[in-house]
């Protein structure tokens, strides 16, 4: 959650000819250490900080009103391994406001180190002791670190404060100490745990205010029932039915009764019903229209009508029905046709008629 990474002026980063690969001075610090130095009255060494107050319980959107920043100082107990300190006493280590954002590291690239304002710098006190400790007030830099964690919160830079005109007030080192990460490979040694108060943070902080709820909008009053024989009802309109409007006008509020206007009759209510207590609306029972009313026919029609039904298929039988070959043979329109054939009476019926006869005389012997 929390990171930290410091910026070398003397570091490099080139090509190794015919091999294609990148080389950089190896770190000259142990890895729980932290270099501010200054080289030729000018800055060669910065360390950056940062703490994720959101990550440690701090409510997001709350203001910072205490932050204090102690770290303890490196007392050569690593000489052998990394670059000790010189000409610490009197010197003054600064924490200023990061303005951008940074990865963790160690002896990174100087044009790599993030912008920082020179001008919110707070000058460290460091506690003589035994182990010396610096502390930082960044209050007010911090302030705003838990209000939008994402935009505000870059952490603190660690600069050296250059004065004084001596070789010593320009060419100094101090070295901060962090807790060391726990080592897998020493078996019964927790090493976090023996250094983790070497930096650490002192904060108090005020809660964010819960936001302003709207006011819940109160519900309109209950309409009373429109007053039986006219008046202004309760939007204004004119009464329902024409007659003439009481003197004065305005709606009933909260269920009073306005000078203006009589006292409102309820509703009238129809069926029967009981009320809850004296003040219960009356109850209206709705009835059922009345049914339609069924059409009768007298009583001979039951008779006359299949009679009727009776007489239409006797016609339709003897006059219309035909057989799938035609006119049926035994109705009463093929007994016409064959009668009018006997008798002469067709055009077919009187040329038969003559050549019968005339086969008849041919037939007949001559008795002359």
């Amino acid at each position: 959650m929390d990171r930290a990474t410091w910026y070398w002026k003397d570091q490099a980063d080139q090509d190794v000819p015919g091999t294609g690969q990148r080389l950089r001075l190896p770190n000259p610090q142990s890895p729980d250490t932290l270099p501010v130095a200054a080289k030729q009255g000018r800055y060669d060494r910065i360390a950056a900080m940062y703490f994720d107050l959101v990550a440690h319980g701090i409510p997001s959107g709350s203001k910072i009103t205490k932050l204090v920043l102690t770290v303890e100082e490196g007392t050569g107990q690593n000489q052998n391994v990394e670059q000790p300190e010189y000409n610490v006493q009197d010197k003054v280590i600064e924490a200023c406001s990061v303005k951008a954002a940074w990865a963790a590291g160690a002896a990174e690239l100087w044009s790599e180190r993030p912008t920082f304002k020179s001008k919110t710098c707070v000058k460290g006190v460091r506690h003589r002791a035994v182990t010396p400790r610096w502390t930082f007030d960044v209050t007010r830099i911090a302030e705003k670190w838990a209000v939008d964690p994402f935009v505000n919160n870059d952490g603190v830079m660690l600069v050296p404060l250059i004065k004084g005109n001596k070789p010593d007030d320009k060419n100094w080192q101090v070295n901060l100490k962090l807790p060391e990460r726990d080592d897998a490979k020493t078996r019964g040694v927790d090493e976090y745990r023996k250094t983790r108060g070497r930096a650490f943070v002192t904060v108090t902080y005020q809660k964010p205010k819960p936001p302003k709820r709207s006011p819940t909008p109160s519900p309109p009053p209950s309409q009373p029932p429109p007053a039986t024989g006219g008046g202004t009802n309760i939007t204004g309109a004119p009464p329902i039915g024409g007659a003439p409007p009481y003197p004065g006008s305005g709606p009933i509020v909260n269920g009073g009764s306005n000078p203006s206007f009589p006292p409102a009759s309820p509703p009238p209510t129809s069926g029967s019903g009981s009320s809850g207590g004296g003040n219960s609306p009356p109850t209206t029972t709705l009835t059922s229209p009345p049914p339609i009313p069924t059409v009768r026919f007298p009583w001979y029609a039951w008779i006359l009508l299949p009679v009727a039904l009776l007489c239409v298929a006797a016609v339709r039988s003897v006059l219309f029905e035909q057989t799938r070959a035609g006119i049926r043979p035994d109705g009463v329109i093929s007994s016409i046709r064959n009668g009018n054939g006997r008798a002469g009476r067709t055009p077919r019926g009187a040329m038969a008629g003559i050549v019968a006869r005339a086969e008849a005389r041919k037939a007949r012997p001559d008795t002359s």
